[in-house]
């Protein structure tokens, strides 16, 4: 780390009257930068706590790696609050990511065997606002208290009434990485919570993060990933249609697409079919020549499949075409975006994309409604 750079802005907070434990901190900065700050540093928070957090910026400069950053940061938790609200702002002069998380990861590891440190992370949650707590995530990831754990559990079960929070996704997040499946019941519940009006998107990735091995790529699998589908179903079937057509696009994401397809009736209130199943609408865009030509169909899903397009493809394509030698192969095959009502619907959706597409004028041609085996 550049020391220097980072925490330049911090030298500010620095006193420069000296008045009280004027000895040791004459002694801390004649100190050459490395592991002897920390004993010079411990001797000005031994004397005074507040000159402990004046003093903070001139230790940290003289620091010369993580571990010993760590150390002096620990001292001044420890020296009390005033000290600590420092040590609670060292975090934003790091621009650099990597740089930040190795401190953080670095004080975060010492609360196993430092209590005072365990208390400021605990602390972290009702001590900082959104972006500054996102910034000590590593730290909070790497201390492994079951306390701690506790903490983050009682907080993802209460989501904010708003869709978007970086502190509360931070909160699913680490809740997740440190509990696994463990964590699925209880988000299950935020996300229901969360469904009309707090950041359910968040919490549905925090699901799927949860169950997800670590590398790139790499998806949830064996009983963990069937433990994150019933959860996630369990979200979609006690919500409404737009939050369970959420969780319908994650399950199919997750290539649950039976699961997905189960959803259908609460996605779609009172379309579906009194025998089951769903209608939807498809065109068949005839594109040769100067008169294209739209066919259109109702189409009856009795096996209410999530997706069609791959069923009625072909059938629409056999269509009886009306402009010569215009091969089906050539056509454009459309399916509606969700079922629909009748035939009345279909019509008015092919009017709009008629329009939208610049085919106004094409003629169109009702066929015979198809049926799905």
């Amino acid at each position: 780390m550049n020391l220097a750079v980072l925490l330049s802005g911090m030298l500010l907070w620095a006193n420069t009257a000296k008045a009280a434990c004027e000895t040791q901190v004459q002694v801390l900065e004649a100190t050459s930068p490395g592991a002897g700050v920390t004993d010079a540093y411990a001797a000005v928070a031994a004397c005074d706590g507040g000159e402990a957090a004046t003093q903070l910026p001139v230790a940290l400069i003289r620091a010369t790696d993580a571990s010993t950053m760590a150390t002096v940061a620990s001292t001044a938790i420890e020296a009390g609050s005033d000290a600590a609200e420092r040590v609670r702002e060292l975090l934003d002069g790091i621009e650099d990511y990597g740089d930040r998380d190795a401190l953080a990861r670095t004080i975060g590891a010492r609360c196993t065997d430092e209590p005072h440190v365990l208390s400021f992370l605990r602390g972290l949650h009702s001590a900082v606002k959104d972006r500054r707590f996102v910034a000590w995530g590593a730290a909070l990831a790497a201390c492994p208290d079951a306390g701690l754990t506790a903490d983050l559990e009682a907080l993802a079960k209460e989501p904010p009434a708003r869709s978007f929070d970086d502190k509360y996704g931070k909160v699913v997040e680490l809740f997740g990485m440190r509990a696994g499946a463990s964590a699925l019941p209880v988000l299950q519940g935020a996300a229901i919570a969360a469904a009309d009006a707090g950041p359910l998107p968040v919490i549905l990735d925090g699901m799927v993060r949860a169950v997800t091995p670590a590398g790139y790529g790499k998806k949830p699998q064996g009983d963990d990933r069937a433990a994150l589908l019933a959860s996630l179903l369990g979200v979609g079937q006690a919500v409404g249609p737009e939050p369970a057509g959420r969780v319908a696009d994650v399950l199919v994401n997750q290539g649950d697409e039976t699961g997905a397809a189960s959803l259908l009736p609460r996605i779609h209130p009172g379309k579906e079919l009194a025998g089951g199943g769903f209608r939807y609408g498809v065109i068949a865009i005839e594109p040769c020549g100067d008169d294209p030509v739209l066919h259109w169909a109702v189409v009856h899903d009795a096996k209410s499949r999530w997706s069609i397009a791959s069923d009625v493809d072909g059938l629409a394509r056999a269509f009886k075409g009306k402009v010569k030698d215009c091969a089906p192969d050539s056509w454009t095959v459309r399916v509606s975006p969700s079922p629909v009502l009748g035939a009345d619907e279909v019509a008015a959706w092919v009017a709009q994309v008629a329009a939208a597409e610049g085919m106004g004028d094409a003629k169109q041609r009702e066929e015979k409604a198809i049926r799905l085996n």
